[in-house]
């Protein structure tokens, strides 16, 4: 038994792999997602240690995208637990490392889970707007990435997406800004010191969403300013 489960194991691996693969190159073909990074010669595709993306959530798909920018990489991914009730998107997420949140019960099996795989040396894409805006117009923050990231030790990155997801039409943009850390104060974590870091990190985002948006439509007048593009 304990060979056939190794086997199972060993041809999941390997159907997990393809389907990201898959999952890369039809990312590239359909969105053809365009990079530019605050400064690239910090912060490149390769994330040098364990590190929490940040992203705005524009569509469901958004992990994919975030999967295939850093796909040199490995990255878990947090998912609502209302994708795992189609029989396909199931299928494919429990093969692409995500993580199921369900946020209509309070419980901290997710946040373990993230935690746990930031502690193994992966890295883990977040949006905490929890629900995808589809115009483009960025929710607030909820702050379960900080929990994250503090009790791990793991860096947080920001990634702000401009694009509606068309499939073959206009780009979809990405802005990546430096990686930074968050440190536990000498007083502790306390709900008052998330909100204010979480509000700072979500003002940080909004800047970038304005960055992002002069590069892409040519709408800033000081180019020395402008982040450096792939």
């Amino acid at each position: 038994m304990a060979v056939l489960k190794k086997i199972a194991d060993f041809f999941n691996y390997l159907l997990g792999y393809a389907v990201r693969f898959l999952a890369v190159i039809a990312v590239l073909l359909i969105y053809r997602p365009k990079t530019v990074y605050v400064n690239k010669k910090v912060q490149g595709k390769k994330i040098k240690r364990p590190t929490v993306i940040v992203s705005n959530h524009i569509y469901f798909i958004d992990g994919a995208v975030i999967g295939t920018v850093f796909r040199h990489n490995r990255i878990y991914t947090i998912a609502a637990k209302e994708l795992y009730r189609k029989k396909i998107l199931s299928w494919l997420l429990n093969r692409t490392r995500c993580i199921p949140i369900d946020r209509s019960v309070h419980s901290a099996s997710w946040l373990e889970k993230s935690v746990n795989v930031l502690k193994k040396g992966y890295s883990l894409a977040v949006f905490p707007e929890g629900i995808s805006s589809h115009n483009g117009v960025m929710r607030k923050f909820r702050p379960g990435y900080l929990k994250i990231a503090l009790e791990s030790g793991a860096d947080i990155l920001l990634v702000c997406q401009d694009g509606l997801y068309k499939p073959f039409g206009p780009r979809q943009w990405m802005l990546v800004d430096t990686p930074f850390s968050v440190q536990v104060p000498e007083g502790g974590v306390t709900p008052e010191y998330l909100q204010a870091l979480n509000e700072k990190i979500y003002a940080r985002m909004q800047l970038l969403q304005q960055k992002l948006k002069s590069v892409r439509y040519g709408e800033s007048d000081d180019e020395s300013q402008a982040p450096s593009a792939k």
